[in-house]
């Protein structure tokens, strides 16, 4: 895997909020007060390309294994769209998920940045984009349940669609001026729709920081200072970079979590 078409792929966890939907795995929501939670962490998050993937991997998934087994916690990934996370999360049925360290939640969010969005707006090439300010009182497609507006200074029209090759699709046909999400993810949408790339145009809009956040209880306090402490000690150590080298992650890439991290 080229590690440019990984970087990075998992913006969808931060813009925030999707609507509800069961796990993905055999066991369902309602279960989640009898799994084994004093050696379980649940990592809630939708799948996103190959940062959070089905079959407990992706990138993210596989930092924080990595960070909590050692620790004596299992790592269960539950594929739960966002807005339904963060209900859990905030009930302490889950323990961990994603958000913005720029805008954090009501949530106890770590210090230590795992990850880079590189959020950016595609648009057709027979049409301009030239800043933010393009993007005013427009129809701009973005995935179901995810706060756009909660990121931009400026009014848009959301238009929600539920996976982005469709909202591709509304922008070859009109339907849609721009489409926002990760830079990574835009690409593969494109790609997806076998139309030719060239047709598009991709620029970038913000750079933003993902931090894990964790349950407001006494587990989700002890996961984060446990999360913190190990995500130092793996980059003093190098595992962590070897992690998101195996995983797909450019040098670049690798370099701009560990500067983010002031390594």
């Amino acid at each position: 895997m080229d590690g440019n078409d990984v970087e990075m792929t998992f913006c969808n966890f931060f813009i925030t909020a999707l609507a509800v939907l069961a796990l993905a795995s055999p066991v369902q929501a309602a279960q989640y007060k009898e799994w084994p939670l004093p050696n379980t962490c649940i990592f809630g998050m939708p799948v996103s390309g190959h940062a959070v993937m089905k079959g407990n991997t992706g990138l993210i998934t596989e930092i924080l294994k990595a960070v909590f087994l050692p620790e004596g916690y299992e790592l269960v990934h539950a594929d739960l769209p966002y807005r339904r996370v963060l209900s859990e999360l905030a009930a302490g049925n889950i323990h961990c998920t994603l958000d913005l360290k720029e805008h954090p939640r009501e949530a106890v969010a770590a210090k230590t940045v795992i990850a880079i969005c590189e959020l950016s707006v595609a648009y057709v090439r027979t049409q301009s984009f030239e800043d933010m300010d393009d993007l005013t009182g427009q129809k701009v497609a973005c995935l179901h349940g995810y706060d756009i507006q909660r990121l931009l200074p400026v009014e848009i029209k959301p238009q929600t669609v539920y996976d982005l090759t469709s909202a591709i699709l509304m922008l070859d046909r009109g339907h849609a001026k721009f489409v926002i999400d990760d830079a990574t993810l835009l690409k593969e949408a494109i790609q997806e729709t076998k139309i030719p790339s060239n047709a598009f145009g991709i620029a970038p809009l913000m750079s933003l920081d993902i931090v894990p956040v964790f349950s407001p209880d006494e587990k989700g306090r002890r996961l984060r200072d446990i999360y913190d402490r190990r995500m130092q000690k793996m980059i003093a150590s190098g595992e962590l970079q070897r992690i998101m080298s195996e995983n797909g992650l450019s040098k670049v890439g690798i370099q701009n979590v560990l500067k983010a991290n002031g390594h």
